[in-house]
């Protein structure tokens, strides 16, 4: 497999699944043959989403096969959601690269929210309400992503002791919750360990595997004030010649997190302190993050119908890298991850105002400024929402506005954070608008429309599904176009029979001032649904299936690789399955057996499509993940 950079094959956690896959050799993935041719309802805790906001609760995603009972691992069922790989959770949102895809973990943020290769998020499903996407532009709370958000809601301080375990084929956790001083405070602290790297290593020579834990403490320290501490973190191992080349790596991050929320009858402020280390490592060389970062957010009702919100954030991230004198790439990792302190302040102003109980509007403006090595860089972005209930069972949605971020193009990557900024920001504008319509038997049905577009972006993936971790990246500029429209019909998946089907339709395209071509992950199609029916004996069972269109083929010719406008590779399909069969044990305990199998039809996938003197398709796989295990809650 060929070098990602940093780590020789361990710099990207699944970034160099993706290295694997976009037609590099591996024997253990890929093989080369010639061609001549709805919305959930989520319980949150703290300030709702924004309209407009597609959302997924736990309870949904524990009924969806492929996901493995992780809320975050059910993203890609979202509309505008594509992998770049099939059931690897790295994913173009609406034409943004997954390098301009934010993440948010209880208004915190962290640089990946899944393991590598094929793993679960790295939280803890029993800590978690739901997740929210917040298609861009996202609400003005949340900045330093020119595209879309994926937030991880936490669940609700529990009143009473729980607690859930689980053992499945390649992992086991554990979590624990109690309150205490008489129900003013809660204790939560999960952890999972994978032992799949034992079990491999014994049957060949990769070596992988991954942990996470997370400490959560809130506590009422007056009638109107609380404080509250977390702290989590996860890591992944992984070596062997199939997986990352000669030499193994290590990947991972921690975070800690200290607030105090203050909640008065019109005023509530939330004032934090987040630390945070990522660390990205191997034999010869290692990439380190120390960051630190203090927060303020607070809204205010001032009657009306019209409630203001106001936020401040200013952050350090101090970058060290430390590479091998003997490294060929020596001279590239330190342009791109030079040793440096970075800086960057920002803030908001927002307000809702609801003239009428059937309609809102959401003005707001999000402004930052990043500094890194004497180079400063600002943006002042407005965003718009408004919302409407046209009737009691229709309601139209409208979202407009600008994000922007620093240049990056590594996603998923701890501490691999570019460090230039002479060429500017990457900025993304947008538009969106939403029907919804509630129908008999809790059927909703949702159509929409988006239009995004992104300028200055570093984007080597979606250019010509390669990834070259070299200083000329920083040069080779882009703008992109992505326009779609989305539909989605569907019922809640936790009913007797329930279920969903979901079509996107889009264009995605790339200019870079000289070629004007499709993007490397145009998909034009994507058309998923499930099925979830409980049968006899309380035995419930599931079916998904998914279809996404082939995406352009690159044409090799004197200029280089450029996506074709007339050949595509061929399309993908895949079918997951569930069954689990609950046991009542006692009124406080609840044991549950589960199988289920991603891609049980083992099929391939095609990564790469050239043509030249004559076509060559490259597929992996059949990337098969099945899964059987025992889920135990008290």
């Amino acid at each position: 497999m060929p070098r990602l950079g940093l780590l020789r094959g361990a710099l990207v956690t699944e970034a160099s699944l993706i290295g694997a896959a976009l037609g590099w050799s591996s024997p253990a993935l890929c093989q080369t043959a010639p061609n001549d041719a709805t919305p959930a309802v989520v319980v949150v805790r703290g300030t709702p989403p924004g309209p407009g906001t597609p959302a997924l609760s736990r309870a949904q995603a524990r009924e969806l096969p492929g996901a493995f009972g992780d809320p975050l691992r059910a993203v890609d069922s979202l509309p505008g959601v594509v992998p770049t790989i099939s059931g690897l959770p790295i994913f173009f949102i609406r034409g943004a690269p997954p390098a301009s895809v934010g993440y948010v973990v209880d208004g915190v943020e962290v640089p990946l929210l899944y393991h590598a290769f094929l793993g679960p998020s790295v939280l803890h499903p029993g800590s978690l309400s739901g997740v929210v996407l917040q298609s861009a532009p996202a609400d003005v709370r949340y900045g330093g992503s020119a595209g879309a958000v994926i937030v991880a809601e936490p669940s609700a301080p529990s009143a009473s002791f729980r607690g859930e375990a689980n053992l499945r084929l390649f992992d086991a956790g554990a979590l624990v919750e109690s309150p205490f001083a008489n129900g003013a405070g809660s204790a939560l602290v999960s952890g999972r360990y994978s032992f799949t790297g034992l079990l491999y290593s014994a049957l060949s020579a990769e070596d992988f595997g991954y942990w996470d834990y997370q400490l959560r403490v809130r506590r009422k320290i007056s009638p109107r004030g609380s404080l509250g501490v977390s702290a989590f973190g996860a890591g992944d191992h992984y070596g062997g010649e199939a997986l990352a080349g000669a030499v193994g790596g290590d990947t991972g991050f921690h975070r800690v997190d200290l607030r105090y929320t203050h909640a008065a009858r019109r005023v509530s402020v939330t004032t934090g302190v987040t630390l945070g280390r990522d660390r990205t490592e191997d034999t010869s060389s290692s990439l380190t993050d120390r960051s630190l970062r203090v927060r303020t957010d607070l809204s205010a009702d001032l009657g009306a119908g019209v409630e203001a919100r106001f936020g401040a954030d200013a952050r350090l991230n101090d970058i060290g890298l430390s590479v091998a004198e003997n490294r060929a790439d020596r001279a590239d990792l330190i342009d791109l991850f030079p040793t440096r302190t970075d800086h960057a302040m920002g803030g908001y102003l927002g307000v809702r105002f609801r003239p009428h109980r059937r309609l809102s509007i959401e003005p707001g403006v999000r402004a930052d400024l990043f500094a890194s090595q004497g180079q400063h860089a600002g943006a002042v972005d407005p965003r718009l929402a408004v919302t409407a209930r046209l009737s009691s069972i229709v309601s139209v949605e409208h979202r407009f506005g600008v994000a922007s971020q620093k240049p990056n193009f590594v996603p998923g990557v701890p501490a691999a954070q570019v460090g230039s900024l002479e060429r500017g920001l990457v900025r993304g504008m947008h538009a969106s608008s939403t029907v919804r319509v509630a129908l008999p038997l809790e059927l909703t049905l949702s159509a929409g429309a988006f239009e995004s577009r992104y300028q200055n972006v570093v984007d080597p993936l979606g250019q010509a599904r390669e990834f070259r971790l070299d200083a000329a990246s920083l040069d080779e500029r882009q703008n992109l176009l992505a326009r779609g429209l989305e539909l989605r019909l569907g019922r809640p998946l936790t009913r007797r029979l329930g279920g969903y089907l979901s079509y996107t339709l889009s264009w995605a395209r790339r200019t870079d001032g000289r070629e004007d071509s499709w993007s490397g992950y145009d998909r034009r199609h994507v058309l998923q649904g499930a099925l979830a029916v409980e049968l006899w004996w309380k035995v419930r069972a599931a079916l998904r299936g998914l279809y996404y269109s082939g995406f352009p083929a690159l044409e090799i010719g004197d200029g280089g690789a450029l996506p074709s406008s007339t050949r595509r590779a061929p399309g993908y399909v895949r079918l997951d399955w569930r069954l689990e069969r609950p046991f009542r044990v006692s009124d406080r305990f609840q044991l549950s057996v589960v199988a289920e199998m991603l891609n049980a039809t083992a099929a391939k996938e095609a990564l790469r499509y050239e043509c030249g003197g004559r076509c060559e398709l490259v597929t992996a796989g059949p990337l098969v993940l099945p899964s059987v295990g025992v889920e135990a809650f008290f």
